[in-house]
């Protein structure tokens, strides 16, 4: 797996993930909730799932990562959730 991780196909496939979030998230203003960390986190747990196409990925930012003020996002919800029990 560790080999896979670092193919040509994962890596070009990494780098089409980061470009999109990137076009779609990468002005990072200072009311924004989420930062250029959590852009290339949810990059590495969308190819590490074994994803192998992009579609979704957008959505995925949205749930896991971006949140209005005042909101937990649905990951730290998971991770209080699991703290909790």
């Amino acid at each position: 797996m560790t080999m896979d991780k670092y193919s040509d196909s994962h890596l070009k496939f990494r780098g089409e993930c980061l470009g999109i979030l990137l076009k779609k998230f990468g002005d990072i203003k200072p009311e924004t909730k989420y930062s250029l960390k959590d852009i290339y986190e949810c990059v590495e747990e969308w190819t590490s799932k074994g994803h192998k196409i992009s579609v979704g990925i957008v959505d995925y930012f949205n749930a896991y990562y971006n949140y209005n003020e005042g909101q937990k996002s649905s990951k730290d919800a998971i991770e209080e959730s699991k703290r909790a029990s």
